[in-house]
């Protein structure tokens, strides 16, 4: 039968992977997830998750049995958070209930989200943290022998196992099973597994009387955690930024205090009941002047750390362990006051999150930008002086043939990609005054052996001077680098693979001009000297000195 006309099918969608979780999930050790029912995975599979567990816990993120009333695990994997290992269940036709034990490994019961993945074969079973090994690999007894770790329509539970114990206390998300063995870069192109929560986004104005009820979305959090926070102030006022309570009379377990009328920001929390300590920072400037400001607060069981706008500014030791926020039953947590109604905050808050980790300075520095958002700068234009990979075997060039120029009083970026010869040293670029004469304007050499790999050529007066990187790495190993030239006015920098290469040299006192018209060979100088050998490309120019990070941001592929 042939339609007369097209007609539109829907076709499922071919996939050997079955979600069982796509959002975070709260667990607090007596409740679970289940009734999911799975297909038959065969003798190879994946499990896959963001897990989070809090100190001591032991229980279970998977666990799959015949039905309801049958105790067997097909297949079960459990988290024992006092012995810091993890096991792998599961049952065999010929041998019964077996159950695999890792050896311990670091203490993932810390309250923090992380990607657990299990790959399972029927000869052995391998553990992951991200994509690192957190286990030897923990051969079977013996071949398994049945067609199916995965009991085909039974009865599946997240967080518990049949019968109803050793629940998981702590939380799940993205939680996949792949009817295959996924490898360590496909682990690594999973998402990451986040344990900061957002408590209030958008910008909100607060005139001293109102607050926003953030209990419902005040995580669960281990004894190191980080809270940040965009605000703007006005003089004077005195308020509450955040507050964690054991209970709406009060008792506080976590509050940010922002007192105006002494320049103090002050950390209270609570080791024990009715007990507080106040552990204040005092402000080298105003920050109630009504301007937006980026606070983050740092606190371990040890120690706690203030930065404002990225700079730390206070690191002060704890008299008395911080046991973490207060998430009981009857807990509380407010932005703009504390509870009951007290000390509300005047002015402006947005972009709170509590973070289960401490925040490094690079961390802090990602954080969203306070107050109006930054431009995006245009992303610098460069010239291609050769614009794909070419094989150079050490007797061939290329003549850049386009008009270009450098110099050193506005700066320059020079970028290449090179896969260089052992022991044959060769020029990746050189712009001449002639294609007869060597008199190198501009040209970039690179060295075999240790003494020195990179030398810049820049022209001054009628003479040649050669600025020699002191790198300690050598590059004609036949592997692909990228290297990079940033030159300004007064210093040259070198750069391999996104890593400085050796000190930054000084050139202020050599008054170099930089490149000439003349004639630009990629590969060779003029007259026909120095060939490289490898490979080359892309050879690039940016007028002025650029970020490296962004330059480092694509892997050369030669």
């Amino acid at each position: 039968y042939v339609p007369s006309e097209s007609v539109a099918i829907d076709l499922p969608t071919c996939t050997d992977s079955v979600t069982l979780l796509s959002t975070r999930t709260e667990m607090n050790g007596s409740v679970a997830l289940s009734s999911l029912e799975l297909p038959a995975l065969g003798t190879e599979f994946t499990y896959t998750a963001c897990v989070k567990q809090t100190s001591n816990n032991r229980g279970f993120v998977f666990a799959n049995s015949p039905s309801p009333t049958d105790t067997t695990r097909c297949a079960a994997i459990a988290l024992d958070g006092t012995t810091n290992k993890i096991q792998f269940h599961y049952y065999d036709p010929s041998q019964g209930q077996v159950v695999l034990s890792s050896n311990s490994g670091f203490d993932f019961d810390d309250s923090s989200y992380r990607r657990l993945s299990v790959v399972v074969t029927n000869q052995n079973i391998s553990m992951y943290f991200g994509t690192s090994l957190f286990a030897s690999v923990m051969a079977l007894p013996s071949v398994f022998r049945g067609t199916s770790f995965i009991c085909d329509n039974g009865i599946t539970y997240l967080g518990k196992r049949l019968p109803n114990d050793d629940y998981l206390k702590g939380g799940l998300e993205q939680v996949i099973l792949y009817a295959r063995v996924l490898t360590l870069s496909e682990m690594g192109a999973l998402s990451t597994c986040s344990d900061s929560y957002a408590l209030l986004d958008q910008s909100k104005d607060f005139i001293g009387n109102n607050s926003v009820d953030v209990t419902s979305s005040t995580p669960q959090l281990g004894t190191v955690l980080s809270l940040s926070a965009c605000f703007k102030q006005q003089p004077n006022n005195q308020g509450y930024l955040f507050a964690n309570s054991r209970s709406n009379t009060d008792d506080r377990c976590f509050h940010v205090l922002l007192n105006g009328l002494t320049n103090t920001i002050s950390l209270f929390y609570s080791p024990a009941v009715n007990s507080v300590t106040e552990i204040p920072f005092s402000s080298p400037f105003a920050f109630d002047d009504n301007t937006w400001q980026q606070l983050v607060v740092t606190v371990s069981q040890t120690e706690v750390q203030f930065f404002v706008n990225g700079t730390l500014y206070s690191t002060q030791t704890l008299s008395v362990a911080f046991p973490g926020l207060c998430t009981n039953t009857t807990s509380v947590s407010y932005i703009g006051k504390r509870a009951p109604n007290n000390l509300f905050f005047v002015g402006s808050i947005s972009n709170v999150q509590l973070h289960g980790h401490a925040l490094s300075t690079q961390d802090i520095t990602s954080l969203q930008t306070c107050g109006a958002p930054t431009p995006t700068p245009i992303p610098a234009v460069p010239f291609y002086m050769l614009n794909q990979a070419t094989i150079f075997t050490g007797s061939n060039s290329i003549q850049v043939n386009q008009t270009w120029s450098a110099n050193t009083t506005a700066g320059f970026t020079l970028v290449a990609c090179m896969r260089q010869a052992a022991s044959i040293s060769g020029y990746i670029m050189a712009n001449s005054v002639s294609r007869t004469t060597d008199q190198r304007c501009l040209a970039l050499f690179a060295s075999a052996g240790t003494s020195y790999q990179l030398s810049l050529y820049l022209q001054q007066g009628s003479s040649v001077v050669s600025i020699d990187s002191d790198g300690a790495t050598r590059l004609d190993d036949n592997l692909p680098h990228r290297i990079a030239v940033v030159v300004t006015s007064t210093t040259l920098t070198f750069y391999v693979d996104g890593e400085q290469y050796g000190q930054a040299k000084s050139i202020s006192s050599l008054s170099p001009t930089s490149s000439c018209g003349g004639v630009t060979f990629i590969g060779k100088r003029s007259p026909d000297a120095f060939y490289f050998q490898g490979q080359l490309g892309p050879v690039l120019l940016y007028q002025g000195a650029q970020d490296v990070s962004s330059i480092f941001a694509d892997a050369c592929v030669l």
